[in-house]
């Protein structure tokens, strides 16, 4: 996967395209992303996939945020549903000093 064309949006967000390494399918060869952070998560959105609660253009249907001492990953799957349909708790992969 090539990641490139990556812009400084607004306030803590980044925007870029990555390519799709077997081009072969029907669909598009390049996707655009964004990126945001705020204080509590960093927020990911790809153009064309939406989720149930946010306006057109505005999803961000994967979240990572420390929650209670833990890294989480929370991800709407299914546009449709207004709660995450995977909660990853990243405790596993956590490093051990």
């Amino acid at each position: 996967m090539l990641i490139n064309n990556f812009k400084k949006g607004s306030q803590g967000s980044v925007r870029g395209t990555f390519k799709d390494p077997h081009p072969q399918v029907e669909q598009p060869a390049m996707v655009e992303f964004v990126v945001e952070t705020n204080e509590h998560s960093i927020e990911i959105g790809v153009d064309g996939y939406e989720d149930r609660t946010t306006a057109f253009g505005y999803a961000r249907p994967i979240h990572i945020e420390y929650y209670e001492g833990k890294l989480m990953v929370r991800i709407w799957a299914d546009a449709n549903s207004e709660e995450p349909t995977h909660v990853i708790d990243m405790s596993g992969a956590k490093e051990e000093a």
